[in-house]
């Protein structure tokens, strides 16, 4: 391509979560039965072009199986695609816009067991579009980049049924270089969910899934 570079990327992961809290009282006594590895994969195509914008497409493989039983509790397919332009507003100043979406297909064992109703195996699937916009100030060995993104999400299977999310996001990145290979960060995140919709009893998703973090 004579003004556009095509690059493939390949790449894969795996982590391991154990939990150690226990707790008479709670609903779930001993958190240990939630302990799981996680394995991801994906295959990403990235397009840059020579007047700023990149385009990526791609997809992504992810599952969560259960150390305890050795079960395959979820997984996910997640293709995308998106565009990225970045703008410099100043000698100091690099602004970046982004937006993508995709479509989450996944299977999740049943909650409530094989003779469950309510919840189904594709529950958890959606479909979501997410628009951010940051910029990044460069202040001598310094950067500081406030960000801000907002997402929407539709479900429209099992519980989730007719159920849309909207979730904003405001953080600050700080960025300090102490050598050539390592790199001192500070990170704040604001986030705040909204659901709308009601579920098969009534109940509005709203009191099950709004929240507010720092």
């Amino acid at each position: 391509l004579d003004s556009s570079v095509l690059t493939p990327f390949v790449g894969g992961a795996w982590s391991m979560t154990d939990y150690t809290y226990k707790n008479a009282s709670e609903t779930i006594k001993d958190l240990s039965t939630l302990n799981h590895n996680t394995t991801t994969a994906y295959l990403l195509f990235l397009l840059q072009h020579e007047s700023g914008w990149a385009f990526r497409a791609g997809v992504m493989y992810s599952n969560d199986r259960s150390t305890e039983t050795d079960t395959e509790e979820y997984m996910e397919f997640y293709p995308s695609i998106g565009a990225t332009k970045a703008y410099t507003l100043s000698e100091n100043i690099l602004s970046v816009l982004d937006a993508s979406v995709g479509s989450h297909y996944g299977d999740i064992e049943d909650a409530d067991g094989p003779t469950s109703t309510s919840h189904t195996s594709d529950e958890l699937d959606h479909i979501d579009a997410t628009l951010s916009y940051s910029i990044i100030y460069t202040l001598d060995s310094f950067s500081i980049t406030p960000n801000y993104s907002v997402s929407y999400r539709k479900f429209d299977n099992g519980f989730n049924f007719n159920r849309s999310d909207v979730l904003h996001s405001l953080g600050i990145n700080l960025k300090y270089p102490i050598s050539e290979s390592f790199e001192l960060s500070v990170k704040s995140n604001y986030s705040k969910r909204l659901s709308d919709g009601n579920d098969e009893a009534g109940d509005s998703y709203d009191t099950l899934y709004d929240f507010k973090k720092f």
